[in-house]
């Protein structure tokens, strides 16, 4: 699991080298790569803050599906629709993606586990 959170609101930097590896045991959807900890609300009701989202890394994902998203160096948790990254809160507006965006896919999550 990444010592880094990933944000369900505003971007947060994700680049590191910082982590600790976890025993796996059946909380750990089949597949998984690795774990990232959430911070924010933006992705309530399905994600909360602090909760660890288990992630299959992959570099595309499909539309509708929720993924972890580097958005020019900021790193995001949400759903892909079309050409926008997508908060399930009501409360923000979705991110439009432009030709001009670096955007990567670093992964699909694959469930949580809630703290």
């Amino acid at each position: 699991m990444y010592n880094v959170a990933v944000s369900v609101g505003l971007g947060l930097y994700f680049e590191s080298d910082d982590y600790e590896e976890i025993t796996a045991d059946t909380l750990i959807p089949k597949g998984t790569d690795y774990a990232v900890r959430v911070t924010g609300d933006s992705m309530e009701p399905m994600f909360y803050d602090e909760d660890v989202l288990f992630i299959r890394e992959q570099q595309t994902i499909e539309n509708g599906e929720i993924g972890i998203f580097n958005l020019n160096g900021e790193a995001y948790v949400k759903r892909l629709e079309g050409k926008k990254l997508v908060s399930l809160n009501p409360e923000y507006k979705p991110i439009s993606l432009h030709e001009y965006d670096d955007l990567r896919v670093m992964g699909k999550v694959l469930g949580r586990h809630r703290m």
